[in-house]
């Protein structure tokens, strides 16, 4: 049980008239702190929070939280901010708790949620950056292939998309992940309405893995709508072997009124 657990245990043990009972156990507590000055912050903070004083509640959280670098005071600081819609004070605390745990992808990601939150898309760079650099090599893919989605939430969508490509700099000529990088800027792209940046993007891709489905997953949603990704996919499909993606350009083909093709795909 972490120092926030335990203390919000017994804020409620308290609020109850309940006395706080140690557990039969010979091994040592987890920390000491509890009965000293962290627990009377974190337990006034959460009192304040009650009372209606989220102000007050989220000043005494964070400093526990900075006091103690417990991961949870930090989440419950900015949950406490959130409620109360103090974005700005949300984003101090969860900055506060990167620059307390820099390796810490937990903190990264809630800072960059938050920057996109307020729209202070120029801002998040580097939160981008890091949380890519962070992510175990295993998991780098899914984390790339993620951001577009986080960005979602921007209003000005080209610039967020620009800020994309600009973070992931680093892995676009990347033997592993550079058909990856390219997708996901392309999804960004599309997501800013510029269907032929998002294209050149899906082709770059391409270039770097051939074999590689994410960018043929992306030209076909580009083909819904634009007859250059159309042509583009018609071009490479004959090399992919992906039963779901043959399946989807025969999809798409109906869709587009050429039955035959489609019909002659299914049967092939």
């Amino acid at each position: 049980m972490t120092l926030f657990q335990r203390a919000l245990c017994a804020t409620l043990a308290l609020g109850l008239g309940l006395t706080w009972a140690q557990p039969r156990d010979p091994s040592p507590p987890e920390t000491s702190a509890l009965t000293g000055e962290w627990l009377f912050e974190i337990l006034l903070g959460e009192l304040q929070v009650l009372q209606g004083d989220s102000g007050a509640g989220y000043s005494l959280l964070l400093d526990a939280a900075r006091k103690s670098g417990d991961e949870a005071l930090y989440e419950r600081a900015i949950d406490v901010a959130l409620r109360a819609r103090a974005g700005e004070a949300a984003l101090r605390a969860a900055s506060a708790w990167r620059q307390a745990a820099p390796q810490s992808a937990k903190a990264n990601r809630r800072v960059l949620q938050i920057q996109v939150a307020l729209q202070r898309i120029k801002e998040a760079q580097p939160s981008i950056r890091q949380l890519v650099e962070l992510a175990p090599q295993a998991e780098r893919t899914s984390m790339i292939m993620a951001l577009p989605g986080l960005l979602s939430r921007a209003a000005d969508k080209p610039v967020a998309a620009q800020v994309l490509q600009d973070a992931l700099q680093p892995w676009q000529q990347d033997a592993a992940l550079g058909h990856v990088t390219w997708t996901a800027i392309g999804q960004a792209r599309l997501q800013a309405g510029d269907p032929v940046a998002a294209l050149q993007a899906a082709q770059r891709a391409h270039q770097l893995a051939p074999q590689q489905p994410e960018a043929v997953w992306l030209g076909l949603e580009l083909a819904l709508a634009h007859p250059q990704a159309m042509t583009w996919v018609e071009g490479i499909m004959p090399q992919v072997n992906d039963p779901a993606l043959i399946m989807n350009w025969a999809k798409l083909l109906l869709q587009k009124g050429r039955m035959s093709q489609a019909e002659q795909l299914l049967l092939e």
